[in-house]
């Protein structure tokens, strides 16, 4: 639920929701203090903006006020904040002054401080290492003027933090309670850079972490040469294992009876007689086979002549060897193939009548 209240800058007395007569201490250090503009984001998610403002009455003289909000913390509360703080001001007849461009700046580029509508203005900050001071518990102060980096740098710091505290003054005195204190001169002109104490804060985190960086660039440096380191006594190992077990096979070759060799030897000469002997008796087989062949054919040639020369010139001109033999071909001299010798075909010389 929104709480907005409106206080009196000067006398710290609230004006809105109703009139009181007392007195708000701490609105009069903001006061005295010339803060400008505080903005608190809570563990529990809530938002506390106390913003001051130049305002006045119709007739009436320039009077300086406190506008204090909350409420939940969403990426727009800023922009809410001004959109509900004009509407109270315009309830109650208040009008802000806006003579120059400085007057009420802060409030009038207030929703720009919301994480979700603008983009991010480059700054001379690394705000990493802003946050990483923040998290140590330690306060940094700045110098700025110009609006624009101003907002960038809160808005930034408002994005990447649960628990913030940021304070903007126009007075270089230390707000105590605040995390980041920026000093805003006068015109507003200004660029956003640290002071001296905070500088010197910054660039201790930065050689800090430059030392943790180069501290953890060698350490993954040595044990990436101790993994080699282990590599390569793995891999003399092995190689050591192979070489020795060829030793060792060489050895026990060498050990082995010389008559295994000799055996194999014999043993080969053996297979190759054989062979030999096997081929020649092939070719022998086949010999004899045609020694028979040629023997069976020169008795039925004998036979053949003696039926011939029993038979006389009367005879008929063609000759009956066997009942079995057939006339091939007719010429002075015949052809006849006999069946009983199973087509083997031979020439019967006849003389012509």
């Amino acid at each position: 639920m929104v709480d907005l209240k409106i206080y009196d800058a000067q006398h710290g007395t609230m004006i809105y929701p109703r009139r009181e007569n007392i007195i708000n201490e701490k609105i009069k250090i903001f006061f005295n203090k010339k803060i400008r503009l505080c903005i608190e984001k809570t563990s529990d998610n809530q938002i506390i903006i106390l913003c001051n403002i130049n305002a006045y009455e119709k007739m009436g003289r320039v009077e300086g006020y406190y506008v204090k909000y909350k409420d939940i913390y969403t990426q727009d509360s800023l922009g809410s904040f001004k959109k509900e703080t004009e509407k109270i001001l315009s309830e109650l007849e208040l009008h802000l002054k806006n003579i120059s461009p400085i007057d009420n700046i802060i409030f009038n580029n207030i929703e720009k401080f919301d994480t979700n509508k603008f983009e991010d203005i480059k700054t001379s900050e690394d705000i990493s290492n802003v946050l990483e001071v923040l998290s140590s518990g330690k306060k940094l102060m700045y110098k700025a003027g110009k609006i624009d980096e101003i907002v960038t740098f809160c808005r930034d710091i408002l994005k990447k933090s649960d628990i913030i505290r940021m304070v903007i003054s126009a007075n270089e005195n230390k707000s105590n309670d605040a995390d980041i204190d920026i000093f805003v001169d006068k015109k507003y002109e200004e660029r956003l850079n640290p002071t001296k104490e905070t500088e010197k804060i910054l660039k201790d985190v930065l050689y800090k972490k430059i030392k943790e960086e180069k501290e953890k660039r060698l350490e993954e440096e040595r044990k990436k040469q101790e993994r080699k380191k282990v590599e390569q006594e793995k891999a003399r190992e092995l190689k050591d294992e192979i070489t020795k077990e060829e030793t060792n096979n060489e050895v026990a070759n060498e050990k082995q009876p010389k008559h295994r060799s000799k055996r194999k030897h014999e043993f080969k000469r053996y297979q190759e007689e054989k062979e030999s002997w096997l081929k020649l008796i092939d070719k022998i087989i086949i010999v004899i086979i045609i020694i028979l062949i040629l023997l069976l054919m020169s008795m039925v040639l004998f036979e053949t002549k003696d039926n011939v020369r029993d038979s006389g010139p009367e005879s008929s001109p063609v000759p009956t060897i066997d009942s079995t033999l057939i006339p091939v071909q007719s010429y002075s001299s015949k052809t006849y193939i006999n069946n009983d010798l199973n087509g083997i075909a031979f020439r019967i010389a006849i003389p012509t009548p």
